[in-house]
């Protein structure tokens, strides 16, 4: 599994099917949007990072001691995090319509 270093810590993060179910449940939205290049708003890219955080927690077996808020403060530390949990986001998606 992944882990970002992010809130003083080293975190797992995860974006299994249950994360990206709960990413739709956050924002309404699928993430189908964010892999056509629409972009993310930044409120969304912070959930993004929360459920891939919340989910390597479970998946790791922690208890997650952190809230949605806390992720923007975070990322608000240290901006540049946001692009190593992007790509292990991009990592985890299948490569749909790519030939074998």
């Amino acid at each position: 599994m992944d882990r970002v270093k992010i809130g003083k810590e080293n975190r797992p993060v995860c974006f299994g099917w249950n994360a990206l179910a709960e990413y739709e449940n956050l924002t309404g939205q699928s993430l189908l949007q964010f892999s056509n290049r629409e972009g993310l708003s930044v409120g969304n890219t912070i959930k993004l990072v929360y459920v891939g955080l919340l989910y390597g927690a479970k998946k790791d077996d922690q208890k997650a001691d952190f809230t949605i808020e806390d992720v923007g403060d975070w990322l608000t530390d240290n901006p540049t995090v946001v692009a190593e949990i992007i790509d292990v986001f991009v990592k985890s998606m299948p490569d749909v319509g790519k030939k074998k």
